[in-house]
């Protein structure tokens, strides 16, 4: 909608980046409004907000207004992901996290694959895709309204200071970093790059839903190898396959089975590194430190994410639509630069220190972290961490 609104690539890669920028806030300005009026007030304004502010887009198409719809809409996404993982950590327990976690996640890569699609339903410059979104946000207000459950409160967890965090897991930082950007690029740009390359509307939404298709089936096999082995070779691996897949699309873009193919691998290696990473930095970590530090690799993650897109939008009007895949490959080659420099400073941690694989979705927010079922209880933590043995060689 916005290219044949006549918007440049590097204003369109702008508008994504603010949408980053107001999850950031959101993440920061929601927790105590929320303690002071309620999980179901707020989920219910934000949901209003979000749903008068996605309706508004067709209607001022000026790279001012959209700039600000996308900061509205990041910051209301970042209040509405924040609710919905507060309340269902509230019913959750040691027994069931892992699971409901699981399905969490499951779900919200299901959700964006169903939406993608949405892209095909209507012509671009039509109300049709932003009533559909505004309908889908405006029912979801429905099952928290009929709820009975109660109001639980948000206690955000401190962050980890960030030169701390690299300290203890420098290479679980940096995957993390630099997987984000391309994260970001996919998230507030890929919709841009497959309409640069002419694909049709339903066509765009297949290159979309694909893409988390392949994170859908890599994620959770590459995640139980690395509980099984040094897990920055798994993420070394699974760059690898995302830079060879960049490579491949960067040259190859006849629509075929074959494009395809590579859309899937290259979406599943992009937004599997993610969750690797975590699982790599819990596993160097005290207990009692693993919320703290997965709130501050969500942080670092959300300000990857928001470079992601003003990159793609700024090598696309200087390049072409190539250098789309062109970043992931750059990003990709540094990242595995660093791995291998790593990986001789430091073994990996022994196995009983390692935990299990969980996975994360790109834009989860604070709270995730207390799902986690690596993170226990605070009564659970004192006990864990006197059995804790670092490995710092």
């Amino acid at each position: 909608y916005g290219l044949e609104s006549g918007f440049s690539g590097f204003e369109l890669g702008l508008i994504g980046s603010i949408n980053f920028i107001g999850f950031i806030f959101g993440s920061i300005v929601i927790p105590k409004y929320v303690n002071s009026v309620g999980h179901v007030r707020t989920f219910a304004a934000m949901s209003a907000i979000f749903s008068v502010s996605t309706l508004l887009f067709p209607i001022g198409v000026n790279i001012f207004i959209w700039g600000a719809l996308q900061w509205i809409i990041g910051f209301t996404s970042a209040a509405l992901f924040l609710v919905a993982e507060s309340w269902l950590n509230d019913s959750s327990d040691n027994n069931n996290r892992a699971q409901l976690l699981s399905l969490y996640v499951i779900s919200v890569m299901i959700g964006k694959v169903i939406g993608y699609n949405f892209v095909s339903l209507g012509e671009m410059q039509s109300y049709m895709p932003f009533t559909i979104i505004s309908i889908s946000i405006s029912l979801s207000v429905v099952p928290m309204l009929l709820s009975a459950g109660s109001n639980p409160v948000i206690s955000t967890p401190e962050s980890l200071s960030f030169k701390e965090l690299y300290k203890i897991s420098p290479a679980g930082v940096t995957s993390v970093f630099i997987n984000s950007i391309v994260v970001g690029l996919v998230n507030g740009y890929a919709a841009v790059y497959a309409k640069n390359i002419a694909l049709s509307d339903s066509q765009v939404g297949i290159f979309l839903s694909l893409i988390m298709l392949g994170t859908i089936i890599l994620q959770y096999p590459l995640g139980k190898i690395s509980d099984l082995v040094d897990r920055r070779w798994v993420i070394f691996a699974t760059t690898s396959l995302n830079a060879i897949m960049s490579i491949i699309l960067i040259f190859y873009t006849q629509v075929g089975i074959l494009f395809w193919i590579f859309v899937v691998l290259f979406g599943g290696s992009a937004f599997s590194i993610y969750s690797l990473a975590i699982a790599h930095s819990n596993d160097l970590l005290k207990p009692s430190q693993r919320v703290a530090a997965s709130a501050s690799l969500i942080i670092i993650s959300s300000v990857g994410m928001s470079i992601g897109p003003f990159i793609g939008g700024l090598f696309s009007d200087l390049l072409g639509p190539a250098s789309f895949f062109a970043i992931p490959t750059i990003c990709a080659l540094s990242l595995n630069g660093f791995l291998l420099y790593r990986m001789t400073k430091r073994q990996a941690p022994a196995g009983e220190q390692s935990g299990d694989f969980v996975a994360y979705h790109a834009r989860a927010s604070v709270m995730a972290v207390h799902l986690d079922p690596s993170a226990p209880d605070y009564e659970e933590t004192l006990e864990a961490d006197e059995n804790y043995q670092p490995d710092n060689s």
